[in-house]
C-alpha cells in the first residue's frame, strides 16, 4: 500500500501476530555492521516537539504507568546502531529523496530490535504512548520516526480524541509519505473509527492549506471496507479534485480503489459522473482494479 517500493516503511497494514509473538532478542544476537559515526546527531536544524508535550486530563495516568517508554530510547538507539549498515543508509535515504538522515537500518531489522518496546505499548497509558512518539520524531534518523508510527499502530485503540492534535502534530513534521500514510491509516483511521466524533475533524483536515493534512483526512478509511462512510469519502474527493497537488491526487486515486474493492458499482458511478473534475492520475488510480 505504500506509494513506492524499495526498503519497506512503518506498515500501513494489519500488525502481524506471528512476528509479535516472537522471542526477546537482544542486540547481541544480531549482525554487526556499526555504522561509522551513527552515533553522532546531524547538525541540521529539526523541529523540537519538547516544549509542546501533551498531557493528560488527569495526573493519575502517570501513576497507573507501570513502565516509562522514553526510557527505552538509549537502548533502542543503541540496538539499532549496532546493526546499522552505511551503505543501505544511503540507499534509503536517496529513495527518500535525501530528505532524512537514516541510519541503515532495513524495515525487518528495525522490527525485530523494536518488538520490545512495541510490545511494550499494550501496558502502557495514553500519556506515555504520546510522550514515546513525541521522543521518538524528535530523533534525527527516520528509523526512529518509523517506530513511533508502529507504536502508534500499537497502541491506536488506547488513544482518546485529546490525543489527535498531537497525532496532526506529527503528520505536520518530518512530513513524507512514508510516515503520513502510516499515521493516518493505522493511528487517524481507528481513532476516528473507535470515537465517530473525531469525523468533524477530518471535516476540517481535508480543507486544510498543509496538503499532507489533507491527505490524512482522504486516506484515514483506508481500511474500513463496508464500514467507510461513502459520502464523506466522494465529498472528499469532490472537494479536493481540483488539486493540482500530486500526493493529494494521489490519495485520492488510491481511497477510491480501496473503497472499489468493496463497492464496486459505486465507485465507477461516481468516477463516471465526476469524469470532467478529476485529475487523470486520480481516474486511473481509482479504476486500477478494473483495467
Amino acid at each position: 500500500m505504500a506509494e513506492g517500493g524499495g526498503f519497506e516503511p512503518p506498515d500501513t497494514r494489519g500488525a502481524s501476530t506471528a512476528f509479535e509473538a516472537a522471542p526477546f532478542v537482544r542486540s547481541g544476537n544480531l549482525p554487526q555492521a556499526r555504522l561509522a559515526g551513527s552515533g553522532q546527531r546531524a547538525n541540521r536544524h529539526r523541529p523540537s516537539f519538547r516544549h509542546i508535550r501533551w498531557r493528560p486530563t488527569s495526573t493519575t495516568c502517570y501513576h497507573e504507568c507501570m513502565i516509562r517508554l522514553v526510557d527505552r530510547i538509549p537502548e533502542l538507539r543503541h540496538d539499532l546502531e549496532e546493526i546499522a549498515n552505511r551503505q543501505k543508509a544511503s540507499a534509503m535515504a536517496a529513495y527518500m529523496k535525501d530528505r532524512f538522515v537514516f541510519l541503515g537500518v532495513p524495515s525487518p531489522d528495525r522490527k525485530l530490535v523494536a518488538r520490545p518496546l512495541i510490545t511494550a505499548v499494550k501496558n502502557a497509558c495514553e500519556a506515555d504512548l504520546v510522550d514515546l512518539a513525541q521522543a521518538l520524531w524528535d530523533e534525527p534518523e527516520r528509523e526512529f520516526h518509523y517506530v513511533a508510527a508502529d507504536s502508534l499502530r500499537r497502541g491506536a485503540n488506547q488513544l482518546s480524541p485529546s490525543a489527535l492534535p498531537q497525532i496532526r502534530f506529527l503528520i505536520e513534521n518530518n512530513s513524507w509519505w512514508d510516515t503520513v500514510d502510516a499515521l493516518a491509516v493505522n493511528t487517524v483511521g481507528p481513532m476516528v473509527s473507535n470515537h465517530p466524533e473525531l469525523g468533524r475533524d477530518m471535516d476540517q483536515w481535508i480543507s486544510d492549506d498543509n496538503f499532507w493534512v489533507s491527505r490524512a483526512a482522504i486516506l484515514h478509511q483506508l481500511k474500513y471496507k463496508s464500514d467507510t462512510d461513502q459520502r464523506r469519502l466522494f465529498d472528499y474527493v469532490t472537494q479536493r479534485s481540483g488539486d493540482n497537488e500530486f500526493f493529494v491526487r494521489k490519495a485520492l486515486g488510491w481511497a477510491l480503489r480501496e473503497y472499489a474493492k468493496t463497492e464496486p458499482d459505486a465507485v465507477q458511478s461516481f468516477v463516471a459522473t465526476s469524469q470532467d473534475k478529476l485529475s487523470g492520475l486520480t481516474r486511473r488510480e481509482a479504476l486500477k482494479h478494473f483495467q
